[in-house]
């Protein structure tokens, strides 16, 4: 029997939040330069080293059909599993490691399906909308993304373990700037949106969901970091 020992994981739930906050100010208040800030005023835009990892990940990425892949269609008609931050805070840790392939094998069958959610809501933004430069970029992005995840093999072994985290940190890198593309996005698009709920929704959407992605991730992250 493997010896298990329990552990507390912290959470990062604090900054998530007020990133939320933010978003619902900025989408008030139109700024008058048109530049999306952070609470001081300053800019706020995306770290250079992380631009440059997330340009390099997504490159490597093609698209070959924007709006016909039925990958994407099949796994937007399911529902993610269901974890609880309760559930994640106490896991059992296996001394030959296989809590980390557990763990991996989650996410490589969850993770897919939630993106598919999220590039669903952006397909069904009205036409005007959705062709706005930034949520263009984002949904585009997150179809990249929803391939680099759904292609990779079944994880069997920890070695390929290891390499799927190394995916799941640069998923983490190339959606870190989703928030303030959101909110730049909708403010630009403001005079042709008619029902401010369309906004209201998508972006509760969005935000529950880079929370819960963004945790589950950086549980996964944290696990191996204590392997």
């Amino acid at each position: 029997m493997f010896a298990t020992k329990f552990r507390r994981l912290p959470l990062s739930i604090s900054p998530i939040v007020r990133q939320q906050t933010n978003i619902a100010t900025s989408l008030k208040h139109d700024n008058q330069d048109g530049k999306t800030t952070n609470g001081n005023g300053t800019n706020r835009c995306t770290p250079p080293t992380e631009k440059k990892i997330r340009d390099k990940h997504l490159d490597n990425i093609t698209v070959t059909s924007f709006y016909s892949q039925t990958d994407i269609e099949k796994l937007a008609t399911k529902q993610s599993t269901r974890l609880t931050p309760l559930t994640m805070m106490y896991i059992g840790k296996t001394e030959d490691g296989s809590h980390l392939l557990r763990s991996a094998q989650y996410l490589h069958k969850d993770l897919p399906i939630r993106f598919a959610h999220r590039i669903d809501d952006f397909r069904n933004l009205p036409f005007v909308v959705a062709c706005n430069p930034l949520l263009l970029e984002l949904h585009e992005r997150f179809i990249k993304i929803f391939h680099s995840l759904h292609s990779f093999p079944q994880i069997k072994t920890l070695e390929q373990e290891k390499v799927y985290t190394e995916l799941l940190q640069n998923t983490l890198t190339c959606s870190s700037d989703t928030l303030p593309l959101l909110a730049e996005g909708f403010r630009e698009s403001k005079r042709h949106i008619k029902q401010e709920t369309l906004v209201r929704n998508f972006l509760d959407r969005a935000l529950t969901s880079r929370l819960a992605i963004k945790m589950l991730i950086e549980h996964h992250i944290e696990l191996r970091n204590d392997k």
